[in-house]
């Protein structure tokens, strides 16, 4: 992932070297919304973890279905940010970005008993406050800086008996955008961001259930996600649209 975030900055510095120089340009005040999709991040570590508590089994239809579902089982949501960008002279300037890095839903089940799952919501947000580095037509921008990341998991099985989890994270951020249409008032852009920061340690999440509950001693099917640190680093790749709402002349 650094490599990844070291050739993204080569390849926009290059980039913005190449541009010509226009000296004609105002300030400006940008402010845009991205969604895209994201890589990398905390999947591939909880699907492991739940392969390894004993969450990975395959859950057969029963009476009234003749499929099986194999798990653990995920998806991704799509991300969304914002972003201000104020022009402070010339080819510098300041961005804050903020916004959803990272949604993940991660299903695991475990054959036990009649059966018990766990279905992590996994959920990265992100802010950063920016230096900022643009060709002097400002179509194509550079943005580094530090970062503050939140991790919420949450169990949403039905009957979870575990509290969701936060955790608070600093990282660094890279960002570089590039307009596909640049009109004086709006643009729309192809937006590239990475991110660097410490794995989170989510965990332990628990589910359980009771057999034979006519029985006198009935027996407790307990199933454990076993606590684990997970990766929140990764990059994402995004469509941006733009308005430029203040400008100064002269």
């Amino acid at each position: 992932m650094r490599i990844g975030i070291c050739i993204l900055i080569c390849l926009a510095a290059f980039g913005l070297q190449a541009q010509e120089l226009d000296e004609s340009q105002v300030k400006r005040l940008y402010l845009s919304v991205t969604g895209g999709l994201g890589f990398m991040g905390p999947q591939s570590d909880i699907e492991d973890q739940m392969r390894s508590s004993g969450l990975g089994d395959t859950q057969t239809g029963g009476f009234f279905s003749s499929g099986s579902t194999e798990h653990p089982n995920s998806s991704k949501i799509p991300t969304i940010g914002i972003t201000a960008n104020y022009w402070l002279k010339g080819r510098q300037g300041a961005s804050l970005e903020a916004g959803l890095v990272d949604y993940i839903e991660v299903n695991g089940y475990d054959d036990i008993g009649i059966g018990n799952y766990i279905f992590l919501r996994s959920a990265i947000w992100s802010t950063s406050l920016n230096y900022m580095l643009g060709s002097q037509n400002r179509k194509r921008y550079l943005s580094v800086g530090p970062a503050l990341m939140l991790h919420h998991v949450k169990d949403d099985a039905a009957g979870s008996m575990t509290d969701a989890q936060t955790n608070w994270l600093v990282g660094f951020n890279a960002s570089y955008t590039a307009h596909l249409i640049d009109k004086p008032r709006w643009f729309l852009a192809l937006k590239a961001n990475g991110r660097i920061a410490p794995k989170s340690e989510i965990g332990p999440f628990i589910a359980e259930h009771q057999t034979g509950i006519i029985n006198p001693q009935p027996e407790d099917q307990r199933s454990e996600f076993r606590q684990t640190k997970v990766r929140t680093s990764g990059f994402n790749i995004g469509l941006t649209f733009g308005l430029k709402l203040k400008s100064r002349t002269g």
